[in-house]
């Protein structure tokens, strides 16, 4: 699994940086936690646009593109527009 602690976190706060790791299973993790991205999302959000969220996903070569386009997409609906795949 990739770490995401190992990279440059500087230029934004926690509450604006989002770290997605993806697994080869197809499970979703932030925080090193299983989550549901969708409600995560809903939850972080509050009904408004997360426009200053930045979300780095971390995926490895293994790692289904479907389930990284979901992750993609569920990001640009709520408003994400910083989506970085970092690995």
């Amino acid at each position: 699994m990739i770490a995401p602690r190992h990279f440059n976190r500087t230029g934004t706060s926690a509450a604006e940086r989002l770290d997605v790791v993806l697994s080869p299973m197809g499970k979703t993790f932030v925080d090193g936690n299983q989550v549901i991205l969708q409600e995560l999302l809903a939850k972080r959000c509050g009904g408004t646009l997360c426009g200053s969220t930045r979300v780095r996903i971390f995926a490895g070569s293994s790692c289904r593109f479907d389930h990284l386009a979901d992750v993609y997409r569920l990001c640009k609906e709520h408003g994400i527009s910083n989506v970085e795949l970092v690995a």
